[in-house]
This record gives C-alpha cells, sequence and structure tokens, in this order.
C-alpha cells in the first residue's frame, strides 16, 4: 500500500516562497522612490538614516523569506479516509478537515501575482463560512491543481486542459459588450463633471471589463456547471449540481433594453457566491441552461424517501397542467392597509401619552418635542417604505408552483426570477405579523441556505471589480395569503418534499416534556435589568419635582407588567412536537411563527443556558440546518434540565433514523 501523499504527489511549486515574500513586502513600494530622492539630495547624516533604514529592509525581506521557506516546507495536504486534510503553520498550526460529501464547489484561480509566477490555487468549499478561507491549497501548477480537483470529485481520470469534457458550452452574447461600453460611458460622463481626477482609474477598468468579456466562458458539465472568468487574473469554478439550492434569473433596465439576463446557481458557501453568475446571456440560453441545470440537479443525487409509502420509484414527468400560477391569491393592499391603521393606532398612543407630560411642565423642553418629531418622521418613513413595497409586489410579483420547484419573479426594474426545488428547501415557515393577525392574513417563507452578496457601489453586472460588503442567505416567500390559503399551500409543498405533518398535535410532545412556568418571569427580568437602571438614572437626572422624577420609574414598571402578560400568553400558546419526519415548533401571541424542519436537514442539536437559565434551572434545546436564520427559530427554550435531554435525545435518534 503506497504511503504517498497528495503533498508528495502534487506539490507546491517552490516559486510560491518568492511570490509571498514579495507579496508581504509590497508596502514597501510606495516608499522606495522617497528613500531613492532622499539619498540623493540629502546630506550625510541623512544618507546614514536612509541606508540605516535599507538595512532594516534587507533585514526584513530575509525575515520573511525564511518564514515563508519554513511555511512552504511545513504545508501538508492529504486524501484520506476522514476526507481532504489541510495543515499550514509555522509557530501555530492549524489542520482543516473537509470530508467529500460535504463538498459544496471547488475551483481554481490566480492573482496577478499567482500569474506571473505560474502558480494556481484551489480552492475547496463546504457550507461552512470559514471553509472558504481555510480549505484551499494554493500555490500548485494548473495541471496538479485539475488533478487534485478531479480526485476530489470521485474522477480516476485527469483531464488538465478541460479539452474532450463532455460539455454544452455556452459563451456571453456580443451585446454584452454594448452593455459594459454604455455603463462605461455613463460613468465617464459622470466622473468627468464631477471627480475628473478620477478617470484615471475608471478608463483602466472599463478597459479590464472588456478584456475580462473576451475569457468568460460557461460550461454544463457532466459534474457541474463550469464558470471562466478573468483576463489578468483568471478563476475557474465549478458548482455540483448535487449542491446547487436554487438558479435565479435577474436583469436591470438596461438589461431589459438589451435583451439580456444574468443567470446565477446559488449554493450554500460563502467565497463562491460571488462567482456562480453567468452574465450577458441571451433570454433564450438563459432559459435553456435554467431548465438544464435544474433538471440535472434533480437527478445528480437520490434522495433518500421519507417512508415507504412516499417512495418515489420513477421519474415524474411535468405536463404543462402541473404549473399553477398563483394558486392563491395575494392580498397585498389589504395587507397595507390593515399595516397603516395598526401603525398609525400605535403612534396615536404615543402622543396621546405624551399629553399628560406636556401638562406637568414637559412644553418647554424643545429635546421633547424634538423627540416626538423624530418617533413622527421614523413612523412616516416606514409607511412610505411599506407602501412602496406594496406597489412593487402588485405590480410584478408572481409566483408558480410545480412538481418539482417553486418560482418566484418580483421587482419592477431589477427583475428577479428564482426556481427553488423542494429538494433543497431546509425548512418551511408559516408566518403571521402583527398586522397579519388582524388582517386574517399570512406569509409562506423557506430557506435553501443559498449565499447571496450584496455589492457595494457597482452594477451586478460588472463582476470583475464588485466590492462584496454583505453575505446573506436570503429567505424566500409568498406573502400575504389567507390563512387558510398559507396552510393549504404549505401542505402542498410539504408533499412535494416528501414530508408529512400527520400525528402533529394528536400527543404533542410539549405536553410531554413541557415548558416550566417560570420562563415569564425570566424574560421579564432580562427587560428589568435595562429598564430599571435607566429609570434610577433618570430619577437622578432631571431636574424636577418628585412627582416628575418617579414617572420613569412607573412608566418602566408599567412596561414590565405588560411584558410579563406578553410573555404569560406566549409561554401558554408556545407549540411543539415531532413525528417521524419533522419537528414543528410554533410560538407568538397576536400573531405566530411556526416552522417545519425535516429531520433529514438538521445538522446540529445542542443544549445551552445563559446565566438567567442556570439561576432558574432551565435549558434550551436548539437544532440548526444549513441556514442562517434556523438557529433563530428552531429552537425550544425553558425546559427544565432533564426535560431537556430527553427532547435532545428524542431528536438525535430521529435524526439518525434519516
Amino acid at each position: 500500500m503506497s504511503t504517498e501523499t497528495l503533498r508528495t504527489k502534487y506539490p507546491l511549486k517552490k516559486a510560491k516562497i518568492l511570490k509571498k515574500t514579495i507579496q508581504t513586502l509590497m508596502f514597501l513600494v510606495p516608499v522606495a522612490p522617497f528613500l531613492l530622492v532622499g539619498f540623493f539630495v540629502s546630506d550625510a547624516a541623512v544618507k546614514g538614516i536612509i541606508l540605516g533604514v535599507l538595512f532594516m529592509v534587507l533585514v526584513l525581506a530575509a525575515l520573511v523569506y525564511w518564514y515563508q521557506s519554513v511555511y512552504f516546507e511545513k504545508y501538508f495536504y492529504d486524501l484520506t479516509g476522514e476526507g481532504l486534510i489541510i495543515q499550514k503553520g509555522v509557530f501555530s498550526t492549524k489542520q482543516t478537515i473537509v470530508p467529500l460529501n460535504k463538498i459544496q464547489d471547488i475551483y481554481l484561480d490566480q492573482d496577478i501575482f499567482d500569474r506571473i509566477f505560474g502558480l494556481w490555487d484551489l480552492h475547496i468549499s463546504s457550507a461552512t463560512t470559514v471553509s472558504g478561507f481555510e480549505a484551499h491549497i494554493d500555490g500548485v501548477s494548473r495541471e496538479d491543481g485539475m488533478i487534485m480537483r478531479n480526485l476530489l470529485l470521485g474522477e480516476t481520470v485527469s483531464k488538465p486542459s478541460g479539452e474532450g469534457i463532455k460539455a454544452e458550452v455556452y459563451k456571453p452574447s456580443n451585446r454584452g459588450i454594448l452593455m459594459i461600453l454604455l455603463g462605461g460611458i455613463f460613468g465617464l460622463i459622470f466622473v468627468a463633471i464631477f471627480f475628473t481626477w478620477f478617470l484615471v482609474i475608471l478608463i483602466p477598468a472599463l478597459i479590464l471589463s472588456l478584456l475580462d468579456f473576451t475569457v468568460i466562458r460557461y460550461e454544463l458539465r457532466d459534474e457541474g456547471v463550469y464558470i471562466r472568468k478573468g483576463f489578468l487574473t483568471p478563476k475557474e469554478s465549478l458548482f455540483l449540481y448535487r449542491n446547487i439550492q436554487d438558479v435565479e434569473e435577474s436583469y436591470d433596465i438596461l438589461s431589459r433594453i438589451l435583451q439580456l439576463r444574468t443567470l446565477t446557481v446559488k449554493t450554500m458557501t460563502s467565497l463562491s457566491a460571488a462567482d456562480a453568475r453567468m452574465l450577458y446571456l441571451t433570454p433564450e440560453d438563459s432559459k435553456n441552461i435554467r431548465e438544464e441545470v435544474l433538471k440535472r440537479c434533480r437527478t445528480s443525487v437520490e434522495e433518500k424517501p421519507a417512508t415507504e409509502e412516499t417512495a418515489v420509484t420513477e421519474e415524474v414527468v411535468e405536463k404543462p397542467e402541473d404549473y399553477v400560477k398563483s394558486p392563491y391569491t395575494n392580498h397585498f393592499l389589504k395587507s397595507f392597509l390593515y399595516g397603516l391603521l395598526i401603525g398609525s393606532a400605535g403612534l396615536g398612543v404615543v402622543f396621546i401619552a405624551a399629553v399628560p407630560l406636556i401638562l406637568l411642565g414637559f412644553f418647554v423642553n424643545p429635546g421633547f418635542f424634538l423627540a416626538l418629531l423624530v418617533v413622527a418622521l421614523i413612523s412616516a418613513s416606514i409607511n412610505l417604505g411599506l407602501l412602496s413595497q406594496t406597489i412593487s409586489h402588485l405590480l410584478s410579483y408572481a409566483y408558480e408552483i410545480s412538481p418539482h420547484y417553486v418560482i418566484i419573479k418580483k421587482g419592477i426594474l431589477n427583475v428577479q426570477r428564482k426556481q427553488i426545488s423542494y429538494g433543497k428547501m431546509q425548512d418551511i415557515i408559516l408566518a403571521v405579523s402583527f398586522p397579519q393577525f388582524f388582517a386574517g392574513l399570512a406569509t409562506l417563507k423557506f430557506d435553501t441556505g443559498s449565499k447571496e452578496v450584496v455589492a457595494k457601489g457597482q452594477s451586478r453586472q460588472y463582476s470583475t471589480q464588485m466590492q462584496f460588503t454583505s453575505l446573506s442567505s436570503p429567505v424566500e416567500s409568498v406573502p400575504d395569503l389567507n390563512l387558510g390559503d398559507a396552510v393549504e399551500l404549505r401542505r402542498k409543498i410539504a408533499d412535494y418534499m416528501r414530508i408529512s405533518s400527520s400525528c402533529i398535535g394528536d400527543n404533542p410532545l410539549v405536553k410531554k416534556f413541557p415548558i416550566e412556568d417560570v420562563k415569564p418571569l425570566k424574560k421579564t427580568l432580562w427587560w428589568a435589568m435595562l429598564l430599571l437602571p435607566i429609570a434610577a438614572l433618570a430619577v437622578v437626572l432631571i431636574p424636577a419635582g418628585l412627582e416628575v422624577k418617579l414617572l420613569p420609574v412607573l412608566f418602566s414598571l408599567i412596561l414590565l407588567a405588560v411584558k410579563y402578560v406578553y410573555e404569560y400568553y406566549y409561554y401558554k400558546r408556545y407549540f411543539y412536537d415531532v413525528n417521524d419526519q419533522v419537528l414543528v415548533i410554533k410560538k407568538g401571541v397576536f400573531g405566530f411563527r411556526e416552522i417545519t424542519v425535516p429531520f433529514t436537514k438538521i445538522q446540529d442539536i445542542f443544549v445551552d443556558q445563559d446565566i438567567l437559565d442556570r439561576i432558574l434551572g432551565l435549558r434550551d434545546v436548539y437544532v440548526s440546518t444549513v441556514t442562517q436564520r434556523s438557529i433563530l427559530n428552531a429552537h425550544i427554550d425553558g425546559v427544565n434540565t432533564e426535560n431537556a435531554e430527553k427532547i435532545a435525545e428524542i431528536l438525535i435518534k430521529s435524526v439518525k433514523r434519516r
């Protein structure tokens, strides 16, 4: 049996040491001209100082080169039964292990220094954020990088150049050049008027965007979607079909005019989220790619059926009549009117409560009236935002239901059309907000765990120059349905997901292992710890009589009483139960949020305590999926230690059975 490791078979190139040394010392480049000029125009004393600085730079360079040499020698990676192991470090060592079945995306890329030295970096991403930063092998040849990529995909044959790989190849429409030029012209005009000096940056960026366009290439390979982009800094990404969560088509006003589309395949990785966009596609190519990707996603992995009765033994053949556009009506206007009415009522209560304060002498304080004005302005801005969202929904929102996925379309100028496979949904949330409670409406939400990037200051079209400022896992929704319609749509989607809520509520878990009745007190104590010190401080600082000084204390006590009543009813309405397929948790007083989590999607189960839980003998049971929001909604908080352990044991056994 061979003991040869992946590192010895496909080694790092020694040029990596020099590349890393130069990169580390790049901060000295702006200083060098000043040192040279200073040396030739200065007196002997200054020259001596400059020579000393240059000597220190040489010492620093030697130390950096030594460090990078040791780092290079200690760098280790291998493929074992546990998965891909990567170990790095000089003074401290960090080891990353990525199981092969958890790999989401694999891609090769180069920065400008890699290109100079002929190096490539192999990136491996799982659903965790940290893997995007730690799980990479940097400094290999392109050929070795391709071979290792194929090994990680379970392939035995290497095709380093990509030739001979069976693939459907697509290239961006030439109208994309026109889009780049138009965007560049608008930018040049704006810059020329307001920031002329910025032309020295914008013009090269425009030229680079045009060069980037020439190398863009999209392929639908057997194992996944391959995307190549980047002229100066090439990047080759492969998004595996089995890990694609949903597919989104989008276009802005300029794209609509030029008949161009952007297609994005969404996975659960962090770094790759920025690179999974196929730009400048014709509507026909976008449609063909979207349908083919979704088809291959469905057939790439055979998901385990929920029960014997729900097992699917043959592929479902879709028919045109299977697609139902908006089977249940969205009541956007009704939702807005109730929201406006309740918001106005709340604002009225604030102003009515202000009357006794004015009568007690606060009318002489301009800060008080300023605070009321700020409250009014905030309320008005919220209502304007709701009105804008309502108009957008009325004009553009639509959804479709098919046996394999939900299609959601939204946006007026910037249009998004997303197809979400049922097999990729992590949970279903039936949510009723405070205004919806009175309107008899509900919103159905589902999260796939796919990542989405938000760009700063530039169009989504210019991917090569984009600076990303945030990363999120968006929740898609079908909003403002009648409550009964939302429940029925949830049942229909659950059927397509092959999960069932049968027997939920017959003998619920909440009765077997109930929440402790001290929980409302615990929740109220958190507020008391915040409000009472503020009230005491107000008593000390308010320059008025005792009756006015006591108002903050009285107001705090009233709030705490209201909070306790709310938490009591919250505790009484708290519900959770399981069957052999799902965990269901429902919370809320006026509105509610009911989350359904299939056991097949649960990643972690853990029990914890905060400081008040420890004092009162309470525990919280959490479950998490790959989504960012499941940890906020899917938890049972306020049970005793014994019941927490029993609930966790039930959940763990249910997950293992799946």
